[in-house]
């Protein structure tokens, strides 16, 4: 399905170098956000998320809100549905690998929120996806600098639960 590339024409005949380079440097996959889409962009090339208002350290993709709104945490382990029943008494964070503001609450905490259509049971969700996905990228730009994206990518694989892409 699909194709094998971009071809981009016209290039190289009259514009600066500057100028070419400028055309050809980002490329931005609008409303990509699974974290195993994300990877996967990079690794093929993608240089660029969105982001509103030209700051950073959010996400604009609506997934980590959607996820959020459907009680589905994303963590270092992989995606977790906090409403199952199986939390009801757990009292660790939703993710003990990072540190964020939602770190103090234990999924037993949010599960009830969830269950008491407590509104802010999908804002610290979506907390946690935000911080989720900026830690991510984070570790795949470590990664890129230590020239070793490929072997992340086998160990992100390994250690959660999120879908491994085939193409």
């Amino acid at each position: 399905t699909g194709f094998s590339g971009y071809s981009i024409g016209g290039l190289s005949v009259g514009e600066t170098k500057a100028e070419m380079y400028e055309m050809t440097r980002h490329l931005n996959p609008i409303g990509v956000g699974a974290p195993e889409d994300l990877l996967e962009n990079v690794i093929n090339g993608v240089d660029m998320f969105d982001l509103p208002f030209n700051k950073p350290r959010y996400l604009m993709c609506v997934l980590p809100t959607r996820n959020a709104r459907h009680g589905t945490a994303l963590t270092t382990t992989g995606k977790v549905t906090i409403k199952n029943k199986q939390f009801e008494r757990d009292m660790s964070s939703l993710d003990p690998n990072l540190q964020s503001s939602v770190s103090k609450y234990s999924k037993s905490y949010i599960r009830h929120l969830f269950k008491a259509e407590e509104q802010l049971g999908q804002r610290l969700v979506t907390i946690q996806n935000l911080a989720y996905l900026k830690h991510l990228m984070a570790e795949i730009r470590q990664a890129i600098k230590e020239d070793r994206l490929l072997d992340f990518k086998k160990e992100f694989y390994e250690r959660t639960n999120y879908p491994k892409v085939s193409y």
